[in-house]
């Protein structure tokens, strides 16, 4: 490979000594190893060499920060900070946009639940009662979650007239849930884990990836 000084001399000779062809070919040279000093242009087992427009259009790519929005359904049980503290421990990354999501659901579907109603406040059965314990739900488990180091979440609480499983769902297309976190209500009579009318609801509906939260107590494996 000719040097740089024999090329600038050849670009700076007389005119009539060289042919326009000769000094085009020697400033092509000139060019090349001004660019890639090394020659390793030739060379497919050198690493490339970024040229000042392949920089540019380097240094304007976007950034793609990869992040997951994860819902935990939550509800009035104990099984809610657990399944906060085992994402917390067990599944949780540093980029996650968390999500408590809290279903309020109708009166009418209340008058089902096992609970006397004698031992209900009067404002138990009305859409303004779900709505007062969906909030003091939200206080409580933010709290929580930030005393175990999930400073960030955000609380959702929604009234769609229909049933927890149902509006889980749709909260779950609406902020467009990367993976729907449930829990399972433990071991039931028969030694099995017994998941519950959501978790089972949502798992066999769900558009969305689905995670649930194991039993606090281990099953048998036989």
């Amino acid at each position: 490979t000719p040097d740089i000084a024999s090329l600038n001399s050849a670009t700076m000779e007389p005119a009539g000594s060289s042919s326009s062809s000769s000094q085009a070919a020697a400033a092509d040279e000139l060019d090349k190893i001004v660019r890639d000093p090394a020659g390793s242009a030739g060379d497919p087992h050198a690493d490339p060499q970024l040229n000042e427009d392949d920089a540019t259009a380097y240094e304007q790519l976007p950034v793609v920060e990869l992040s997951r929005t994860v819902l935990l359904a939550v509800d009035l049980t104990d099984r809610s900070e657990r399944m906060i503290r085992w994402y917390a421990s067990s599944a949780a990354y540093f980029s996650d946009q968390v999500v408590l999501g809290y279903i309020i659901e109708p009166p009418s579907m209340l008058v089902g639940h096992f609970t006397p109603l004698s031992t209900k406040e009067p404002d138990y059965y009305t859409i303004e009662g779900g709505k007062e314990r969906a909030r003091q739900l939200g206080e409580k488990l933010k709290n929580f979650a930030a005393s175990i180091g999930l400073p960030n979440v955000e609380f959702r609480s929604e009234f769609y007239g229909c049933s927890a499983p149902v509006g889980l769902l749709r909260l779950a297309e609406e902020i467009k849930a990367s993976v729907v976190v449930v829990s399972s209500r433990g071991l039931g009579k028969m030694k099995r884990v017994v998941l519950g009318s959501t978790t089972d609801h949502v798992l066999q509906h769900s558009l969305r990836p689905v995670l649930v939260v194991p039993p606090a107590s281990p099953s048998p494996l036989a």
